[in-house]
């Protein structure tokens, strides 16, 4: 890209591009490629500008047609230019712009063709029938809510943690894969990856090409994982009723446990969890960002690190006072909880492997082997992926100081 030279006499080639009229509350529109997941919210007058160049007039001749039509004068090489990096142009002068290969999707298998069934109207009744008995069997016959003493099930603990993150993970991923399919039955470029939360690993779900297709659509890939949380622990509390095994019993009680705390976490909007992309389509898209800045606008003022004036709509500040609060809530129950919990299990699994070894028991030493290796393994996991992220945000700070 470095050696294209746009002038006012520049003609401009595009990709195929897609636009969603769906207005914001700014008047703006989304337009991106499919093929790339590669979307951004533009200006309507952004919109006439490459339809303008579409029709394979200059860029000059763009500027005039713009001055004719908004009686405004924009500096349209600067936009083409702007548009660069994220692959929308194909041919500046008939000079090929180089551009980043379509998404490989991970999980290739999970097609719309193979899996459409998920989507069928008497499923999602099914799913919705058992969801409202096995939770109403839950809270409201039986008037309990799931207890941390179902996180412990054996005497010892390594066994305990491998199973259960076993099933958590299990259940984890399954949220993610409703969100794969349900993205994919609507044709949309998908894939799982891992990411960072703060403190904590979590899966993810790219569906930025969802942009692509309508807010209710948009909306029902949103909370496909939800519904999978839900169906899973409504199932799991139904099967209580017919399960006699002690052992097939407190592991189901587990799955009830891990099916709540995982839509309980949905409310965290302040980490960008799928209720937040849900609150974004009813308020504002880029919420997240916008509140990043302005939150980073606000501690430059009171630091008196500018003297530039800069307002936002009512809801981003809103959901900034949230974010702040939030945040600092999270980090004080990681500090103050997760962090000693974390060195405790590692004492504790030391002091396991000591005494296993002293008496000759094999299970005890396996036991806090496991605990070590897997605390460890997450702890790695989590310092690679949360690198980028962290590199992202105080990217995010910097542009807004």
């Amino acid at each position: 890209m470095d050696n294209v030279i746009i002038t006012k006499n520049s003609t401009v080639e595009f990709f195929p591009l897609f636009i969603n009229r769906e207005n914001d509350q700014n008047g703006s529109v989304i337009v991106g490629r499919e093929d790339t997941a590669k979307f951004v919210e533009l200006p309507e007058i952004g919109l006439t500008v490459i339809q303008l160049l579409q029709k394979g007039i200059t860029i000059k001749q763009c500027e005039q047609e713009l001055i004719e039509r908004y009686d405004t004068e924009v500096d349209v090489d600067e936009f083409v230019e702007d548009l660069l990096p994220l692959n929308f142009i194909r041919q500046i002068d008939h000079q090929t712009i180089e551009s980043e290969p379509e998404i490989k999707e991970n999980f290739s298998f999970i097609r719309s063709s193979n899996f459409k069934w998920l989507s069928s109207k008497w499923l999602t009744i099914l799913a919705l029938l058992i969801i409202t008995l096995g939770w109403g069997k839950q809270f409201l016959i039986e008037g309990t809510i799931p207890s941390h003493q179902d996180f412990f099930w054996s005497e010892y603990l390594g066994i305990n943690v491998i199973l259960n993150l076993v099933i958590f993970w299990s259940i984890l991923l399954l949220h993610e894969f409703a969100h794969l399919i349900s993205a994919r039955n609507l044709n949309i470029k998908a894939n799982i990856n891992i990411s960072t939360r703060l403190y904590l690993l979590v899966l993810q779900t790219d569906v930025t090409g969802i942009w692509a297709r309508k807010k209710k659509e948009r909306v029902k890939v949103y909370l496909a994982g939800m519904k999978s949380d839900a169906t899973i622990g409504g199932t799991a509390s139904l099967l209580l009723l017919v399960v006699q095994n002690s052992f097939f019993h407190s592991l189901l009680e587990y799955v009830i446990l891990t099916s709540f705390l995982l839509m309980i976490s949905q409310l965290q909007v302040f980490l960008r969890t799928d209720l937040y992309f849900v609150t974004m389509e009813f308020t504002t898209k880029n919420l997240y960002e916008r509140s990043i800045q302005w939150v980073t606008y606000v501690f430059a003022r009171i630091f008196s690190k500018t003297q530039e004036t800069f307002n936002e709509i009512r809801v981003v500040k809103y959901y900034s006072l949230f974010l702040v609060l939030g945040v600092s809530i999270s980090l004080s129950i990681g500090i103050f909880y997760g962090l000693p919990i974390f060195l405790e299990l590692i004492y504790s699994s030391v002091k396991e492997i000591e005494t296993g070894f002293a008496n000759s028991q094999f299970l005890q030493i396996l036991s806090g082997s496991i605990i070590i290796g897997v605390e460890v393994s997450i702890l790695v996991l989590f310092i690679k992926h949360a690198i980028p992220n962290m590199k992202w945000t105080w990217s995010k700070i910097r542009s807004a100081i």
